[in-house]
């Protein structure tokens, strides 16, 4: 059998790859966009392309995605048409990986990064996301191959092109500075450690000019541009991955987050344990050996790279999506170590991959925020705006929170473009299918008692919208971690008996009648 393999490798590769992309395109169908997808496209949605680049300077990342998104709303605007950009994107990353590593580890390991990249829940869901992700994963992959091939074939076109994906990573993603760096370093001592052409060492040095001047673009253009809001916070599910002098000991940070990393790419609490243990058994394995030890070096820089951003509170570092520029290197590691195990044999190797695949796919969770594909069912979606356009007056007013109205922003309006009246300091409002919507801005992502009942909220609504008092107003959350209909049952007595409209748990729709003494003492509909 593992001679059929073997003279059988390029059939079975394409057979994995088309497995990873109907796993892919199966993510990617049959759920509505989440708060962040929804996001993307709005900004994207624009009727220029000038337009659409103004738009991406509100977000914290570069705007290649957005001119991809602005593009391709051309073809369509279902949820699947959207993520399938992300599906080709992922399934690519696939292919690319799996090609650099048979270069760099050898077949037995390149097969086992091959399942892993292929089939791990976390990075089929990366892949079928209206997000930069898989962009970035599959950049950075032709980036890996092209320039180990530069180094195989001494060819400086290959080595520039390995590059130009470097540039266009960070037109996707600012997480590709880290890969920048560390691919930066490991060109260098290789172009040291033999007598290579004359015109490689020009390529690199060319490549790392224009890499400076082109961060240096996006840092004049764009980074100095944003406003608070759309800046790289610190949000809560994120506090973790930074660290918080005098808090918290950095040993424990480096190593809690580090083994975060491989939980993260598992997705699952103990196998991610185990992988992080398998990782640094590979790197050690490469540096015994005199001519792979760039090689362990190149495994390990990146993230030494990301965890002194993250000490430095730079960027992100652990169990988080944000990390995805180190799945190359963290799959690397593993998949070197688990061939040690299996010693090169190909079958065994492709056994214990799946069985890790299997496990994480079993017993494995994924991390926050998400939402179950049950309760993110388009259907839920569907019943939802068809109670809003039909059980509500025309003319009504929509309260909502910031990360609900980008999916109200998305159906309510049926993917069109729209036009926000930002006037009231903090809020937004829009019109849509003969409603008008009030939201609050990014500062209030999701609404709890405290932010709900805010007498300015009450303030806005009688002094700016002219919403008068025994007016009934909709309030309409949907997203991740929703519950403010069950937390105002509970913390305050006049919404005791609150009538909630529910579309599975990630979608609410309630409504209220003002008082003239404000939110607190509104009386919720019988």
């Amino acid at each position: 059998m593992r001679g059929a393999l073997q003279q059988h490798e390029r059939l079975a590769a394409g057979i994995v790859v088309l497995l990873a992309f109907l796993a892919r395109l199966w993510a990617a169908h049959g759920t509505f966009l989440n708060p962040d997808e929804a996001l993307h496209f709005q900004i994207a949605n624009q009727i220029s392309w000038a337009q659409a680049y103004e738009a991406s300077l509100t977000t914290a990342h570069p705007p290649l995605l957005i001119f991809v998104l602005h593009f391709w709303r051309g073809l369509g605007t279902s949820e699947v048409v959207l993520r399938l950009p992300s599906v080709i994107a992922g399934t690519a990353f696939c292919w690319f990986l799996f090609s650099w590593m048979k270069l760099v580890f050898g077949r037995a390991a390149a097969w086992i990064g091959f399942i892993f990249v292929s089939f791990l829940p976390p990075m089929i869901a990366l892949s079928a996301e209206v997000r930069q992700y898989a962009l970035l994963g599959c950049f950075l992959g032709i980036s890996l191959y092209l320039t180990e091939r530069a180094f195989a074939e001494s060819s400086a076109v290959e080595f520039a092109l390995g590059y130009g994906f470097v540039c266009l990573a960070l037109f996707t993603h600012y997480s590709a500075l880290w890969f920048a760096a560390a691919l930066g370093a490991y060109s260098l001592v290789r172009l040291a450690e033999i007598e290579f052409p004359s015109k490689l060492k020009v390529v690199w040095g060319t490549s790392q000019a224009v890499l400076l001047l082109l961060c240096d673009f996006l840092y004049r253009t764009h980074l100095t541009k944003l406003v608070s809001g759309a800046a790289i916070t610190t949000q809560e599910w994120l506090a973790n991955s930074l660290f918080h002098r005098g808090r918290q000991s950095l040993v424990v940070f480096v190593f809690a987050r580090t083994f975060g990393v491989f939980q993260f790419v598992f997705g699952q609490l103990a196998v991610g344990d185990v992988a992080g243990i398998l990782y640094a058994t590979g790197v050690v394995l490469l540096s015994r050996e005199k001519k792979a030890r760039a090689l362990g070096m190149f495994l390990v820089l990146p993230f030494i790279l990301n965890c002194g951003a993250a000490v430095a509170s730079l960027y992100p570092y652990g169990g988080t999506r944000h990390s995805l520029f180190l799945v190359p290197f963290a799959l690397g590691g593993v998949s070197v170590a688990l061939a040690w195990v299996a010693r090169q044999h190909i079958i065994r190797s492709l056994a214990l991959a799946l069985v890790v695949v299997l496990l994480s796919a079993i017993f494995g969770r994924p991390h926050r925020p998400f939402m179950t594909r049950a309760d993110q069912s388009t259907e839920n979606m569907s019943r939802a705006m068809t109670f809003l356009r039909q059980g509500v007056v025309p003319g009504s007013l929509i309260l909502t929170d910031y990360q609900s109205s980008l999916l109200l922003g998305h159906y309510l309006c049926a993917q069109q473009p729209i036009v926000f009246d930002r006037t009231i300091r903090g809020y937004y409002v829009f019109d849509c299918a003969g409603l008008r919507v009030l939201s609050t801005g990014p500062e209030t992502s999701i609404f709890n008692p405290s932010s709900f009942l805010n007498q300015r909220v009450f303030d806005v609504l009688r002094d700016r919208l002219g919403v008068k008092t025994g007016d009934a107003i909709c309030v309409a959350q949907a997203g991740w971690d929703i519950g403010l209909a069950g937390q105002l049952r509970s913390s305050s007595p006049p919404f005791r008996d609150l009538k909630v409209d529910s579309f599975g748990r990630n979608i609410q729709i309630f409504r209220l009648w003002l008082s003239a003494l404000g939110p607190a003492a509104d009386q919720a509909s019988p």
